[in-house]
């Protein structure tokens, strides 16, 4: 158990350490950054489309939750569908901020999709 918590603090500094779910946008940007073995920053301008693209990849991988008055609850393929994919269609940002992903599907989403990477595209 210990390796999982170490391996957590690595990706999770700080506060985030002790939440179960993290805020969407904070979590697509772990894993772009973790996924892509990127070690420099995005310029500003193309972070918004990052993490869009990323939430989307996530959601292919991991239950995406959204907040309500009673905590959280899982969204249906429907809703992914109207929240992530149209958006993007239409060019429209999505308000990410009140969707999360629970801390232990975004470490196996992040494994999932860095292993698609590998097989699909050579490393660079």
């Amino acid at each position: 158990m210990a390796g999982v918590f170490d391996e957590n603090r690595r990706a999770f500094p700080g506060p985030l350490l002790d939440q179960e779910f993290l805020e969407m946008p904070i979590a697509a940007a772990v894993a772009y950054y973790k996924i892509t073995e990127r070690h420099s920053h995005l310029p500003v301008g193309a972070l918004s489309e990052v993490v869009h693209l990323t939430a989307i990849a996530l959601s292919t991988v991991a239950p995406i939750y959204t907040t309500n008055g009673d905590g959280v609850s899982v969204l249906s393929a429907d809703q992914v569908e109207k929240l992530l994919f149209r958006t993007l269609k239409s060019g429209e940002h999505p308000d990410l901020d009140h969707l999360r992903v629970r801390k232990t599907d975004l470490e196996r989403g992040i494994e999932t999709l860095r292993a698609s990477k590998n097989a699909f595209w050579e490393k660079q």
